[in-house]
């Protein structure tokens, strides 16, 4: 994972499979941190998921032009939609995270999603 590439900010990092998607684990040595909070390694991951999201064909991070991430005390998370058709997606679910026509949407919403959920374990060096 790229979140190892450098050392600098995580030592070691493990994906595991859950009912609701994925946990990546990643051990971020605490002299690393200097006294800041996980603020770098969230960006950093972050960064790399929207980029992994641009790239592919049809999975999107939802909300990824409003509030694609939520934060937790731990790192954070995210929902990833599948896209089927482009010309009948509800563009509003996929940009903004949420549908305002509620039941009477006739645009399709994502019928796979999953959650990924980033965790930040400080480790001593």
């Amino acid at each position: 994972m790229a979140l190892d590439s450098s050392g600098v900010l995580a030592k070691n990092s493990t994906i595991k499979e859950i009912n609701e998607g994925w946990v990546i684990v990643a051990q971020v040595p605490f002299a690393n941190l200097r006294g800041k909070d996980l603020a770098a390694p969230c960006a950093l991951a972050q960064a790399h998921l929207l980029s992994a999201a641009a790239k592919s064909q049809n999975i999107y991070i939802m909300g990824y032009c409003l509030r694609p991430f939520m934060p937790q005390s731990w790192g954070f998370a995210a929902r990833l939609g599948a896209m089927m058709d482009e010309n009948q997606a509800c563009w509003g679910l996929f940009q903004k995270g949420y549908c305002t026509r509620g039941c009477a949407c006739q645009w399709q919403h994502p019928q796979q999603q999953a959650i990924v959920r980033v965790e930040f374990q400080t480790v001593q060096n």
